[in-house]
Formats: C-alpha cells, sequence, structure tokens
C-alpha cells in the first residue's frame, strides 16, 4: 500500500487551526462526493478519520501544525501523485 504523508506548520491559533482542518475535509468531501465514504471527529474536533474507496486518512491538528497521513489501497496507488498534487493544492490555504 502507498502512504502520503503531510506536516504543515501554522502560525494559527488552536480553533483557528482546527476550523481550517474542517474546511479543508469539508471542501475535499465537496469535491469528491463519489470517493469519500465516512468522516469521524474527535469530540474536541483536532482530528479526524475519513474513509473511502479505496482508502482510509488521518488529519491530526495542533498549535503547531497539520499533519496528514493517507494509506491508499492497493488499486489507488497508481494515483498517488495526482492525489498528492490535489491535496498540495487544498493546502495552499491552510495557513493563509
Amino acid at each position: 500500500m502507498a502512504k502520503i504523508e503531510k506536516t504543515i506548520k501554522h502560525n494559527l491559533d488552536l480553533d483557528s487551526a482546527k476550523t481550517k482542518a474542517a474546511d479543508l475535509i469539508s471542501a475535499l468531501e465537496t469535491k469528491y462526493p463519489s470517493i469519500i465514504n465516512d468522516v469521524n471527529w474527535s469530540d474536541d474536533k483536532s482530528s479526524a478519520s475519513v474513509k473511502g474507496k479505496m482508502f482510509s486518512g488521518d488529519f491530526n491538528v495542533d498549535e503547531n501544525e497539520l499533519a496528514i497521513k493517507i494509506e491508499l489501497g492497493f488499486l489507488a496507488s497508481p494515483f498517488k501523485g495526482r492525489i498528492e498534487t490535489e491535496l498540495e493544492e487544498q493546502l495552499k490555504d491552510f495557513t493563509a
């Protein structure tokens, strides 16, 4: 299985970082509704587990960074580069 791991440093307060992370996941859900099946947030909204067709992932945000770990299934592995490019495009606004 292919893995994608990204860590983005930020200078946001924790609540703003949580909001931005939620917005990021929401944007991905809106853009790819047929791929993302389930999003489960922690009670404090600092982490989310995302599951979908041929992948699973974890998003964790704290006072300093957003950490993303995605595991691609065998059939999704050939698209790793495209997925990373899309994720990086979505992350451009994270620290803005």
